[in-house]
């Protein structure tokens, strides 16, 4: 078992293994009692608690050893990539310290893994300039999109933003043992924005054409009120003929009566409706899609002709 072969305290092997300056910790005493207690929990099989003691000690005084172990208690979690990564690590830092049996016993146990490695390829359905990728919250660099990529087995979040693009996201699933998944990034560029709309002055041809059928209306309606009074005269020629017995002039006045009342009721109505059209355009709200018109058409009366306004609004 990797754990076993390779158990010795940290602080020796970081003096076997040196890093530079920048690199070195300053609380061996610390990173050696992590690797113990890592060690201990992992040969009772509490492996996930031994992960977690392998890593504080090679946070507080990294060593090729103490990555080793870290490697193999990832392997046995599942954690492919990560284990493999590790050991190639471990490897190289054996190497430069030239610990060559340690070395290659980190490069076996990585070639071993690597058949194991599951992938994940990351593809773009366009050129994305300035579009930032995630994955698990990591940036994802440009170079390896299209490029399939080791990976732990279990669900990857991929997220996407950058100035001028919609931003995306989507969860995928990469199984153990070697498994090949590939996800394709839908490129999407924001809408350009929409002018704002500016409100019509009140002197709109929907105002134009409110006004006039209002004033219309209202010419109508004072016409045929005329008409009626006008009736009125007819109805005493009418008696004055009859008491004379003059049945020509009689009939004539009933016609002429007849004629004022039918086209007055016409332009009462007609004066009503175009007068309420036309309160209508200028008291309702403006609707932007609609273009109001109107026109006027003749229409037949009894006994003649008349003017009908038409709207549309």
């Amino acid at each position: 078992m990797g754990l076993l072969n390779r158990i010795a305290l940290p602080v020796a092997l970081a003096v076997a293994a040196p890093l530079s300056a920048a690199a070195q910790a300053t609380d061996p005493a610390t990173a050696s009692t992590l690797f113990e207690q890592g060690v201990h929990l992992a040969s009772s099989g509490r492996i996930d608690e031994a992960c977690d003691k392998f890593a504080a000690s090679m946070r507080a005084d990294p060593s090729s050893g103490t990555l080793f172990n870290l490697a193999h208690c990832h392997e046995l979690q599942g954690k492919t990539a990560t284990a493999h990564g590790e050991y190639e690590r471990a490897a190289q830092m054996d190497r430069q310290a030239a610990r060559i049996e340690e070395a290659n016993q980190a490069t076996a146990y990585a070639a071993k893994l690597k058949p194991r490695l599951s992938r994940l390829t990351i593809r773009l359905s366009a050129e994305a300039p300035g579009l930032s990728v995630l994955r698990d919250g990591a940036p994802v660099d440009r170079a390896a999109f299209g490029v399939p990529v080791a990976v732990d087995p279990g669900a990857h979040r991929i997220e996407t933003s950058g100035t001028g693009y919609r931003s995306w996201s989507a969860s995928i699933r990469v199984e153990p043992d070697g498994d090949r998944k590939e996800i394709t990034i839908p490129v999407g560029q924001d809408a350009a924005p929409q002018p704002k709309q500016t409100e019509r002055p009140a002197t709109s041809a929907r105002a134009t054409i409110g006004w006039a059928l209002a004033g219309g209306g209202a010419g109508a309606m004072t016409v045929a009120a005329a008409l009626f009074g006008l009736r009125v005269q007819d109805v005493d020629d009418y008696d004055r003929a009859n008491a004379d017995g003059n049945k020509a002039a009689s009939d004539a006045a009933v016609d002429r009566a007849n004629t004022k009342a039918a086209i007055g009721g016409v332009g009462l109505a007609l004066g009503a409706v175009s007068a309420g059209a036309g309160l209508y355009l200028l008291l309702s709200p403006r609707t932007p899609d609609t273009t109001p018109t109107a026109s006027v058409r003749p229409v037949p009366l009894g006994g003649g002709a008349g003017l009908a306004a038409i709207a549309r609004f």
